[in-house]
């Protein structure tokens, strides 16, 4: 009995010393690590153009079992801009045993601006008329293109009845929180007075940059005989919205000039 006891305790030492090995092989074989993603430059230098395809560049991923995985890394969304203009961007990989690593890398828009207003006529109508100015707004952004569907009213004081300008505040922010907003005058004219045809009713300019109403006189049309006359208001040298009043007899336009750092 005593050498069949022996036995057995022999055989579930020699069977435990097995399972111990077979274990230890087996955590041996696991794959423990996750891999890693590198990318250089840390930051992204990009124009506008080259953000749908420059996003990838110089981002590698390894992994200690499986070796290259660059071509396995996932890109992610863009963050909500910084107050430099800046964005980070998320790059994402998994190995075979789901282990993943992530990075988040800056990225600069070198080209890149806030989104900006136009508009499709100039806001002057006649006295009474049913016109919303809102209407005559788009909004386009660099990334996105057109975002007029994002345009909010803020303030109207618009009193088409009464003759004399007004001013209507417009909002618009692209999915990555960048907020635009302008303060756009409107004019409705006196009984007797007419609009004039504007075919550059907003204008963009950037602060310093050379400006000379004379230089518009080309949008201007409808005057018939009439000599035009220019009123210029614009201050090229400082950031504000501005007007240039155009007219001939008594028919009517302005020119909204904004002027930006």
């Amino acid at each position: 009995m005593r050498v069949i006891r022996w036995l057995v305790v022999g055989l579930f030492v020699l069977s435990l010393g097995l399972w111990t090995l077979v274990r230890y092989q087996e955590w041996k074989r696991q794959d423990v690590h996750a891999p890693i993603i590198t990318a250089q430059p840390e930051v992204l230098n990009l124009s506008v153009d080259e953000m749908k395809t420059g996003l990838m560049e110089g981002v590698q991923a390894w992994d200690e079992e499986e070796g290259d995985l660059t071509e396995q890394v996932i890109l992610g969304g863009l963050s909500l801009l910084s107050s430099d203009g800046s964005c980070y961007v998320s790059y994402t990989v998994f190995d075979r045993a789901n282990h993943s690593a992530t990075l988040r890398r800056k990225v600069v828009m070198e080209d890149y601006h806030s989104p900006q207003f136009q508009l499709i006529s100039a806001l002057v109508f006649e006295q009474g008329g049913k016109e919303d100015p809102i209407s005559y707004i788009r909004a386009f952004d660099m990334l996105e293109g057109e975002i007029t569907d994002s345009i909010t009213s803020l303030e109207n004081d618009l009193d088409m009845g009464q003759p004399g300008e007004y001013m209507i505040q417009v909002q618009v922010a692209n999915s990555m929180g960048d907020l635009s907003e302008l303060s756009l005058p409107v004019h409705v004219l006196e009984q007797g007075e007419v609009a004039l045809e504007n075919q550059c009713p907003l204008l963009y300019l950037a602060c310093g940059e050379s400006w000379n109403a004379y230089d518009y006189v080309w949008a201007i049309s409808g005057q018939g005989e009439e000599k035009l006359q220019i009123e210029d208001g614009v201050d090229a040298s400082t950031p504000g919205v501005y007007q240039v009043h155009y007219w001939a007899g008594k028919q009517h336009t302005w020119m909204t000039v904004v002027v930006y750092e």
